[in-house]
């Protein structure tokens, strides 16, 4: 069982916060910032713990947030040093990114939702103070060729924004 691995899971993330997604297939991917700023990531598929994986992108302004939104597509963003909204991907086998998808300035941490029509959501408190949203929706003739809009949904009066859950 996979649990048996996790206490070595939170020494290597620095018992900092970490995002999991759980596949179609049975694949759990853990994410986390490292203690080096970069993006790590650890997963578990057929049986077995793989990684800890450097995936770069660092300096990370805050920690990640994963979702899947379509069978072995993992989605991950994070606010940057640079407080833009930050992208990096897994699809058709391989890592793709970073990407600044710029919506700046982020004013918290983002968090995501993937359905499973391919569509993500991400909302961030702005500077502003309003709640704002990003969101891609699968229609492209390239999956990941981006179309992503944004918009402010409101005030969010001191409302903390926590996890997003994807039904």
């Amino acid at each position: 069982m996979y649990r048996d691995d996790l206490a070595g899971l939170a020494a290597l993330a620095g018992h900092r916060p970490v995002s999991a997604v759980a596949q179609s297939n049975g694949t759990v991917d853990v994410f986390w910032k490292g203690t080096d700023n970069n993006l790590w990531h650890k997963y578990y598929a057929n049986g077995s713990w793989n990684g800890p994986q450097n995936l770069g992108a660092g300096p990370l302004g805050s920690d990640p947030v994963a979702v899947t939104s379509a069978p072995g597509v993992v989605d991950v963003f994070w606010k940057g040093t640079d407080n833009n909204l930050w992208h990096k991907y897994y699809a058709n086998g391989s890592w793709n990114g970073p990407q600044n998808l710029g919506a700046g300035p982020l004013g918290s941490v983002p968090v995501a939702a993937g359905q499973s029509n391919g569509t993500i959501d991400v909302f961030w408190k702005g500077t502003d103070n309003n709640l704002w949203h990003k969101f891609y929706a699968n229609g492209s003739l390239d999956f990941r060729a981006f179309r992503w809009w944004v918009s402010a949904v409101g005030r969010t009066r001191g409302v903390s924004l926590g996890y997003v859950i994807s039904r």
